[in-house]
């Protein structure tokens, strides 16, 4: 079976998102909003389908507003 996966590639350190949640390269996105994301679109969705998401990965949990 394939199982689905995302990577955090790369998080601006200057960013506030990298100092308020400790995202870093290299993070498995665990879940957002509760729910696993099973495709790219599922993802981009999630992220965008609040006004707040909440983000977790293997290393971090972050909440954070969509904008």
């Amino acid at each position: 079976l394939h199982e689905v996966r995302f990577v955090i590639a790369a998080v601006d350190p200057s960013s506030r998102t990298f100092h308020d949640t400790g995202f870093q390269a290299g993070h498995l996105v665990e879940s957002v909003n509760g729910v696993r994301p099973e495709s790219l679109e599922g993802l981009m969705s999630a992220l965008t389908s609040k006004d707040y998401s909440e983000l977790k990965t293997n290393m971090s949990v972050g909440v954070f507003k969509n904008q």
